[in-house]
């Protein structure tokens, strides 16, 4: 994907504080933004466009797969696992709006999306999303950017859920333990609720959005567990 152009980004105060560089392709734009004295190596950025590229692959495929092979052996063991559908398939209008939220996140993904690269995020956020009146789509962690492409994509996919299909989980946090009152934002794959999560909770989650393209676009079950163990990679939590 060839550089279109790089240029900064100024404060009130003149002093140039981000830089944007902005590639063209006939697969999609992308627009990768980084802070003044915090500019990866071009093997970050590398990384960074690796994971685009196999998250709009990953996305391709899932919906293909869902439109086309709905109740074959594959979607069938993928949305019952991440999509809730543990008493028998999905009705056709949970379907079609499983593969509306994929379109939507393919869609924001291929329009020029802006990945933000950060050192503020903790070290055990992979990544995060801001509003939709903010200019960044997707914040990464610096820290990952070494990891598997599978890895990046999965959490550019997870956190693109947030922005273009607004996945806010709507999780009652009963399942946590904690007080009726309390809400969790969404249900990790890692959380022991990610089991018995129903479909209308699905539906609003993001990490089902990530590990069911991951699993889609893989052609098999991926689970963190799987994952895991088949890459060798341990820094997997959002």
């Amino acid at each position: 994907m060839p550089i279109d152009q790089t240029r900064g980004k100024f404060s009130k105060d003149g002093k140039q504080e981000k830089f944007e560089r902005i590639y063209n392709s006939g697969e999609g734009d992308l627009v990768i933004w980084y802070k003044q004295g915090k500019k990866p190596d071009e093997k970050g950025f590398g990384r960074v466009l690796e994971g685009v590229r196999r998250a709009r692959a990953l996305l391709a495929r899932s919906i293909q797969v869902l439109k086309n092979e709905p109740k074959g052996e594959l979607a069938t063991v993928v949305l019952r696992h991440h999509f809730g559908a543990n008493d028998g398939p999905l009705s056709s209008e949970d379907l079609a709006s499983i593969i509306e939220s994929f379109e939507l996140i393919q869609e924001g993904l291929r329009a020029q999306p802006t990945i933000c690269l950060s050192k503020k995020l903790s070290d055990n956020t992979r990544g995060e999303t801001n509003g939709a009146d903010t200019d960044f789509h997707v914040h990464i962690n610096l820290n990952i950017l070494d990891d598997h492409p599978d890895a990046l994509a999965r959490t550019i996919i997870h956190e693109a859920s947030h922005r273009f299909a607004s996945t806010d989980g709507s999780v009652t946090s009963k399942r946590y333990g904690e007080s009726d009152e309390d809400e969790k934002p969404e249900i990790y794959e890692y959380h022991s609720a990610y089991a018995d999560k129903t479909t209308d909770e699905a539906t609003m989650n993001a990490d089902s959005y990530a590990w069911g393209a991951l699993s889609l676009g893989s052609g098999r079950l991926l689970t963190s567990n799987t994952f895991r163990n088949d890459l060798g990679t341990t820094y997997l939590n959002e």
